[in-house]
């Protein structure tokens, strides 16, 4: 359960994701970073739910799909996949590729929404084991819980309705926060009409870590929080020095 999304910016682009975890969950989110790659895991399940890969500049971030799908195995081995795609792939492109290659050998049996982005699109691809979809932007994108292209495997429960809720609102939002102190605004949002379109979410779930960047052919800007709620502004920031192909 999770908000993802990607921005193209003039110099780069600017990606972000905010974590929603069961309250009985143990977590244990990190940073990530060695010279392939930076971003965010979880001790508790290996990978990475958020990276960039620092040689060729593409990002992935992921975010549980609709909730109809047959479990197996852990609900986050899709990490493991991102981590695989982020080190081994050279573009969004063949990153995606070599996510739903895999997801597909290793039978993943969970719904996913992935967002595989660089300075000039992103590819949002929704996975289910059954069905998989790609939809490509060149300017904006954001995802919650529920698919939009295949929105024939949403469940008309709760789980979906505040999914789709948060993603209409970060629509909205979005294209108007652009500097880390609007994304930590938007991060922490709270409406006062309707609280299914919260961000910082303090219903059935809760956000418990919330991360965004800024990422440009010499330098990525990291801004993270891992272990609290985001509207504690308590963020982290990393300067990246890079310097990947055109």
């Amino acid at each position: 359960m999770c908000s993802i999304g990607w921005k193209r910016l003039d110099n780069g682009y600017l990606v972000f994701k905010s974590r929603d975890r069961y309250p009985d969950e143990k977590i244990r989110n990190r940073l990530m970073e060695d010279n392939e790659a930076v971003g965010f895991g979880d001790d508790v399940f290996p990978g990475m739910w958020f990276g960039i890969n620092k040689k060729y500049g593409f990002a992935v971030l992921t975010a549980w799909g609709p909730r109809d799908q047959p479990k197996s195995g852990s609900p986050e081995e899709n990490f493991s996949l991102v981590e695989d795609a982020l080190r081994f792939g050279i573009s969004p492109e063949s990153a995606l590729e070599r996510f739903d290659s895999n997801a597909r050998e290793k039978g993943l049996m969970q719904a996913y929404n992935l967002i595989f982005a660089d300075s000039e699109k992103a590819a949002a691809l929704e996975w289910a084991p059954h069905a998989r979809r790609v939809q490509f932007f060149d300017g904006m994108v954001v995802r919650t819980n529920d698919f939009v292209i295949m929105d024939s495997l949403n469940l008309p429960d709760m789980h979906s309705s505040t999914s789709s809720a948060r993603r209409r609102n970060l629509d909205y939002i979005f294209p108007t926060h652009e500097s880390p102190e609007e994304m930590k605004s938007l991060l922490s949002f709270h409406s006062d009409s309707n609280p299914h379109e919260n961000v910082c979410r303090h219903d059935y779930a809760k956000t418990i870590a919330s991360a965004f960047a800024y990422v440009g052919r010499r330098q990525i800007r990291l801004f993270y929080s891992l272990d609290r709620s985001p509207e504690e502004r308590n963020y982290l920031e990393k300067n990246i020095s890079t310097d990947y192909p055109e």
